[in-house]
């Protein structure tokens, strides 16, 4: 026997969460609009080291939210690959919709509020942030993204850059949470 049972075939999912950003950054501020956010020089070094750590990994399917936080990673991490596939959009594992913006003024703002609204996700018609999208909305978008490239014949490693609150969500549905 060449191989374990259940091991021939398998398939990776190298899952990243985009590089660091300043949600409380004038362009931000200025825009309103948290979609806009860009990686920070922070960001690019976390990617950059990213990019030298997977150097090694092979990937056949690289996907990005499009947002631009994600792609900037993605492509950072994938100038570490010369044989590199061509970067994807996959739009259903964007960050879940924010309604009415909020003006942050501090990261500890940002990250109490963030954690209030993390903690009752999983309550019937919890929206992220006033107006957002409802996580259970999002969870199912999110999930019809992973269920697709589940499906897609043809590769063994896929390199996925996401966000937080998609990754919460994907991991959780992964181990049952």
């Amino acid at each position: 026997m060449s191989a374990l049972p259940g091991t021939t075939g398998r398939r990776r999912i190298y899952l990243m969460r985009h590089g660091f950003v300043d949600y409380t950054s004038p362009h931000v501020r200025a825009a309103r609009d948290p979609s806009v956010a860009t990686l920070t020089e922070q960001g690019e070094a976390e990617a950059r080291a990213a990019g030298v750590a997977l150097s090694e990994v092979h990937f056949d399917i690289a996907l990005c939210s499009g947002l631009a936080r994600t792609r900037q990673t993605a492509e950072i991490v994938l100038a570490e690959h010369p044989d590199a596939p061509p970067l994807e959009e996959e739009r259903r594992f964007e960050e879940v919709r924010s309604g009415r913006y909020i003006d942050f003024h501090s990261a500890e703002h940002l990250a109490a509020t963030m954690t209030f609204l993390f903690e009752q996700a999983g309550e019937p018609d919890t929206e992220f942030l006033p107006g957002g999208e409802r996580f259970a909305d999002a969870m199912v978008r999110i999930l019809d993204g992973l269920n697709d490239l589940l499906r897609r014949p043809g590769w063994a490693s896929a390199l996925v850059v996401a966000h937080e609150v998609v990754n919460r969500m994907l991991l959780a549905s992964v181990v049952g949470a």
